[in-house]
């Protein structure tokens, strides 16, 4: 099996099992951090920000075992569907013997319009927005990104056994620990699992937002200010297009908030040596696994991680804080990094510190491509174009206003919100100068500065709270019609499966393509792709990534020529029209099939593109490498 059409469960058995997997890892971050001490009987309530965090607790625990297994070449089929059925088990003893299926009986359904005219506006209208981004979360994957590497990725992982068997495919290797938990989801049919965890995760910050004690430590009832806070961070207009997708992005982010906020707690007087160990384990481990989640989360996560160490320094705990410290990193950061480089015949910094590991073809060119390159093309130059979109096309690409919150920040005598003041500047800093001018780049330090508003005692005054109300809801009105066409145009997808393939024809780009392709190509042919929707490609497919990052007429670039001759590639499908004085051209056969008509699809209505031809035609890869023009 090579798509993701192949690989989905029929809706909606996929939708189903993606709740469940998610409910089981409720399980294990709740057992988790209730043997740590964390939480106890008594206190897992709504109102205990860390309730809010189990879901991303058990992820990360299965991560931190999935992924070197999956670098070892370990993560065979059977292997990963018998993790995954566990999880369902689980899931499925969790919801009734965690009381969800009484609460569900006991609520009385009559009164509770009445309950929500009573609720504040601000309330009202977080509620609105998330229960908008949970339904568009579980339709179909259609994201460009994620139907290239993150679901890609998760579906060669399952063929291939384990990690980087396609150096030629450059997005593959920046995979981690986020596409082996994708292709574990995978092997039961549970498609919608990857943007699903990304909802929940962002559920764990809500939580964080609404419900982490100030500096008395001790619980405070929510306030106007505290749910003002909240919808700043959801309203984002970014964030609807990062929860809609299984790309780890919110994920790796919701661990450093975690993290961030653990950290500044540690900061605080009066704690058992015993509470501040674990804590600070904790931290360790989270930023640890973010880290290995993307690339990007390599810079806040150490930034965290330094807070850390330094604020326990601070408390005398030095010595101790320096050997978990390094006990952690030999068990959870050192053996990914070790195999990395052994995967890429590279050195233990490169493998650490490099998003491209290891001295191949083109990747310094692709990296090049990847640090400046924003995520639409914007009118306004930087930092407005990542705050305000500048066309209806990039509005999922912005920040949005909520940063107008920041100006009523106080930290006053708090030393841990100076920390993290501090932390959040450095971080911001750091990604003006090397990371792409994108608003997701700036998620991080975004939600890290809500966090120390909602740390403040007096958190908003009432003069601030006037000032930003109403630009905080014009943006969140704006949201909530998004989200909720999200969810209209997206959920039904999952529910059918003549529903589901509607909305991958509308939105899923190449998705047409790949049904043409899948009709006219032989059961045993192997395709040189050059389309970028390697999950949807019904046949054995190689990437042609590469071919726009190298130099055809060097001598190294034969390494990516005996790639396609050590995979038997037998036919190659053309977008558009076929050009015969491409590099490739001269290993052009005959016309197999064609042409194919597809159009560019995207989630947004005010992105969709105009139609396109393919073609497939023969590939002579034994004429290689004297068929590459210049050879």
């Amino acid at each position: 099996m090579y798509s993701l059409d192949q690989f989905s469960a029929v809706p909606p058995f996929s939708l189903l099992a993606s709740v469940f997997l998610v409910i089981g890892l409720d399980w294990c971050g709740l057992k988790f951090l209730m043997c740590c001490g964390f939480l106890d009987v008594d206190n897992l309530n709504r109102k205990n920000y860390l309730r809010w965090q189990s879901i991303v607790i058990g992820s990360v625990i299965l991560a931190v075992v999935l992924y070197p297994l999956a670098m070892l070449g370990l993560t065979h089929f059977i292997l990963m569907k018998t993790v995954a059925l566990a999880l369902l088990l689980v899931g499925c003893i969790h919801i009734f013997n965690g009381g969800y299926i009484r609460q569900i009986w006991r609520v009385d359904w009559l009164s509770c319009w009445a309950k929500v005219r009573r609720q504040s506006i601000l309330k009202s209208v977080l509620a609105l927005l998330l229960m908008g981004m949970a339904l568009t979360s579980l339709g179909p994957v259609t994201s460009a990104d994620a139907l290239d590497n993150h679901m890609g990725s998760a579906i060669a992982i399952l063929n291939d056994g384990g990690l980087f068997g396609h150096h030629e495919w450059f997005h593959h290797r920046l995979s981690g620990n986020g596409e082996v938990l994708n292709a574990m989801a995978l092997t039961v049919g549970a498609e919608q699992f990857g943007s699903l965890l990304q909802f929940v995760s962002l559920l764990a910050i809500v939580g964080a937002i609404l419900f982490v004690p100030g500096h008395s430590n001790v619980g405070v009832k929510n306030t106007e200010s505290t749910y003002l806070i909240a919808l700043a961070g959801v309203s984002a207009p970014v964030l609807l297009f990062l929860i809609s997708s299984p790309k780890p992005q919110m994920w790796p982010i919701s661990m450093t908030v975690l993290a961030f906020v653990l950290t500044i707690g540690l900061s605080r007087r009066g704690q058992t040596r015993s509470h501040v160990m674990w804590h600070y384990s904790l931290v360790c481990v989270l930023v640890m696994a973010a880290s290995q989640a993307k690339f990007n989360y390599i810079l806040g996560g150490g930034i965290v991680g330094i807070m850390a160490f330094l604020v326990m320094a601070k408390q005398g705990y030095l010595k101790p804080a320096l050997g978990l410290g390094l006990l952690l990193g030999i068990t959870v950061m050192l053996p990914p990094v070790l195999l990395k480089s052994l995967a890429f015949d590279t050195s233990l910094v490169d493998a650490l510190i490099s998003p491209l590991p290891g001295d191949f073809p083109g990747t310094n060119e692709m990296i090049g491509h990847s640090q400046f390159n924003s995520d639409y093309g914007s009118l306004f130059p930087p930092p407005f174009s990542i705050l305000i979109p500048s066309h209806a096309g990039a509005y999922g690409s912005v920040l949005g206003i909520g940063w107008l919150l920041f100006l009523a920040i106080r930290p006053g005598n708090d030393s841990g919100l100076w920390v993290g003041l501090a932390g959040a500047f450095i971080l911001v800093v750091t990604n003006i100068f090397i990371a792409p001018p994108a608003a997701r780049m700036y998620l991080e330090p975004y939600f890290w500065l809500l966090i120390i508003l909602s740390l403040q005692e007096k958190r908003l005054s009432s003069h601030s709270l006037k000032i930003f109300r109403w630009p905080v809801l014009a943006q969140s009105s704006l949201a909530i019609l998004a989200c909720w066409y999200g969810a209209f145009n997206l959920f039904p997808g999952a529910l059918t499966q003549s529903w589901r393939s509607a909305v991958m024809e509308r939105s899923a780009n190449g998705y047409e393509i790949m049904q043409w392709v899948d009709v006219v190509l032989p059961e045993d042919a192997v395709m040189l792709n050059g389309h970028r929707s390697m999950a949807l490609a019904p046949r054995e497919a190689v990437s042609m990534e590469w071919v726009g990052f190298v130099d055809m007429k060097l001598p190294e670039t034969q390494y990516y020529y005996k790639r396609l001759i050590e995979s038997n590639v037998s036919h190659i499908l053309v977008i558009g029209p076929v050009d015969y004085d491409a590099d490739l051209a001269g290993c052009y056969g005959a016309v197999f099939a064609g042409p194919g008509i597809g159009h560019v699809a995207t989630r947004n209505p005010f992105n969709q593109g105009v139609d396109y031809e393919a073609w497939v035609l023969e590939f002579e890869t034994e004429q290689l490498p004297t068929c590459v023009r210049g050879n």
